[in-house]
């Protein structure tokens, strides 16, 4: 983290917006939290909230980057293993999903979700791209990889967001075992090593 005062400033209003937003989460839906209550239980002004986010709705797209950082450095050590171990960052995936189903489920609420989508694709082709360069895999035809992060990114969200519908009727492990199963063997038939 950088030693300015300013940045760090910075870093401690948009922690306290989006700790507010989520502690209002458990309170009322989403719809019914005005900008001005987080601002108040943030302890923060409006104009440093529309300093950090253009809405309540980004904000949550904000937190919903956080939890996706959280899981980048939960995944992290397990990349560079030799066998591809999808389940693992599977299984990391879904737990980390069902910690924070609250947000997930205020971003279905908020209606959020192409937005969701959008993010999901990012996240999927930073996680692939760097799970493929360990490996020094690619596709043998590297102009179809928009459509595998695409799969896997929409698939992902797919089963999440059925499990948040589904009140997380399965437990994480055997959802995150059968997004595995389902998903890995078409990843695996489309990799080539580089040359």
């Amino acid at each position: 983290m950088s030693s300015n005062p300013l940045d760090r400033r910075s870093q401690r209003s948009r922690k306290a917006i989006l700790a507010a937003m989520l502690a209002l989460l458990q309170e009322k839906p989403f719809n019914r939290i005005p900008v001005a209550e987080i601002c108040q239980r943030a302890d923060v002004a409006r104009p440093t909230f529309y300093l950090h986010f253009s809405g309540k709705e980004e904000a949550l797209l904000g937190f919903m980057d956080e939890v996706f950082e959280q899981f980048f450095a939960a995944i992290e050590p397990h990349l560079p293993q030799a066998e591809i171990n999808t389940q693992t960052i599977t299984r990391l995936l879904f737990a980390q999903w069902q910690e924070h189903h609250q947000l997930l489920r205020a971003l279905l609420d908020a209606g959020l979700e192409n937005a969701m989508q959008q993010r999901f694709r990012h996240y999927g082709a930073r996680l692939v791209g760097r799970f493929l360069s360990q490996r020094q895999l690619g596709l043998h035809d590297s102009s179809l990889m928009p459509y595998l992060i695409d799969s896997i990114a929409a698939t992902a969200l797919a089963f999440l967001m059925r499990w948040l519908r589904e009140d997380l009727l399965q437990p994480a492990e055997q959802l995150a075992a059968f997004y595995d199963a389902v998903t890995r063997p078409g990843l695996l038939a489309v990799l080539a090593p580089q040359a």
